[in-house]
């Protein structure tokens, strides 16, 4: 099985943090703070499945590594803490002070008991929560690669597959009011997209025989009408999930085959950096949210295309010319410890 580039994933990877972006945009959201139905529209349409997006290229990533198991595990689970688990240590420890003496404002206030709660996954910094969970996915793959190193792919599979689909029903069995004290809704809610990306990677020659646009196209005008505030038709999340992500890998792959178009390169350079700008990004909207929104007062439309066009395009710069250049930022905030 040979390592191989698939520009697609990244073009993907693009299309996935600019939709996050977005998600992201809307002015204290999360406590159903709309100016119009069509905001809400816009923001249940980029939950829907925009995470799922993220976990199914994060398992498609670990893939070749996973089923080749050519590795030292401890010497991967290492790399693992110095990519993900030192930015979210670093990152959730530097929001607890601003958030707590900023409580008033916040959308999910804390206290000084926050400090040990970070241990567990429950970070101030709320975009953080991806990043332990990707952190705790990808030490089990890689402890699973290890156990299951002499067996064939099938099996390797087979047991992955079991974890995402207990995982998963017990979710939707429990709830996330009892599995949230243990903060462990989000990890067996999204396991599953994981192991989707792992299974995708094995398989990924014949998936790609069935991305067909025009029902890439259907996909994406379900998820916009399962989201509809109008239509008030409530699905499964794992059904718009599954349409969400393959509308967006459908689009991405029909994008790679245009290489020299603008938007081609443009979202190839977003993915190269859509680490750095869903880190960043959550500091120049929650300034923005803070500051126009909350304490000035402004009117919610400004202050959206504000956190959205200003949440980008502050982060890309700030990640190309300062992050990507200082190498004790690069280590604390991105987990980039390579030269």
């Amino acid at each position: 099985m040979k390592k191989e580039y698939y520009p697609e994933i990244n073009i993907a990877r693009g299309l996935g943090v600019l939709i996050v972006l977005l998600g992201h945009s809307f002015p204290d959201a999360e406590i159903g703070v709309f100016a119009h139905p069509v905001y809400r529209w816009g923001f249940d349409t980029c939950y829907s499945f925009h995470m799922a997006l993220f976990f199914v290229i994060s398992g498609f990533v670990m893939g070749g590594r996973f089923f080749r198991g050519d590795y030292d595990v401890v010497r991967e689970i290492v790399g693992k803490v110095k990519r993900l688990l030192i930015p979210y240590l670093f990152l959730s420890y530097l929001s607890l002070l601003p958030k707590i003496l900023l409580n008033a404002y916040a959308r999910n206030p804390v206290d000084t008991g926050g400090a040990v709660l970070v241990l567990f996954g429950q970070s101030p910094n709320g975009s953080l929560w991806y990043i332990y969970v990707l952190f705790v996915f990808s030490v089990f793959a890689l402890c699973c690669g290890m156990l299951l190193r002499h067996a064939g792919d099938g099996w390797k599979m087979v047991c992955m597959a079991a974890g995402g689909i207990l995982g998963y029903t017990v979710c939707m069995w429990k709830g996330e009011s009892v599995l949230a004290s243990v903060y462990m809704e989000r990890i067996c809610k999204y396991l599953i997209f994981y192991v989707a990306g792992l299974v995708m990677f094995r398989y990924y020659d014949r998936i790609k025989k069935v991305y067909f646009l025009p029902v890439a196209i259907v996909a994406c005008g379900l998820v916009l009408l399962f989201a509809c505030p109008y239509t008030a038709i409530t699905v499964d999340y794992g059904i718009t999930a599954i349409l969400g992500t393959y509308s967006v890998l459908v689009l991405a792959e029909r994008i790679s085959t245009h290489k020299e178009s603008g938007i081609c390169r443009a979202l190839k350079r977003c993915g190269d950096h859509s680490y750095d700008i869903y880190i960043l990004s959550y500091y120049v909207q929650q300034s923005i949210r803070v500051l126009c929104f909350r304490l000035l007062g402004w009117d919610y439309l400004p202050v959206f295309l504000m956190e959205l066009l200003l949440g980008f395009a502050v982060s890309y710069l700030f990640s190309v010319y300062v992050l990507r250049k200082n190498r004790t930022l690069k280590r604390v905030l991105i987990g980039v410890w390579e030269e």
